[in-house]
């Protein structure tokens, strides 16, 4: 190996005019949607920060859980007792 490398190129075909038709025609609609989504993405993050350090009382799983099953027991007495006098 003597480390030299040697390439032919034949450009007789080249027209300078005809890169334009050389584009992709999706990266225009890639971009958008990449900045679309960096965009959301950015918004959501601010979304949880603020849900994070706004004050207010802080609620545990268990409490949250215990109430939306209590509402569900309300629901369905109402439920049967509305059954009962149809």
């Amino acid at each position: 190996m003597t480390g030299k490398d040697e390439h032919k190129l034949d450009a007789a075909g080249y027209d300078p005019g005809d890169l334009a038709a050389r584009r992709r025609p999706d990266s225009a609609a890639m971009l958008k949607r990449a900045h679309a989504a960096a965009k959301h993405d950015a918004w959501v993050r601010q979304q949880v920060q603020e849900a994070i350090d706004e004050p207010g009382p802080s609620y545990t799983t268990e409490q949250v859980f215990a109430e939306v099953e209590a509402d569900i027991a309300a629901i369905e007495a109402a439920t049967v007792r509305k059954r009962k006098h149809a």
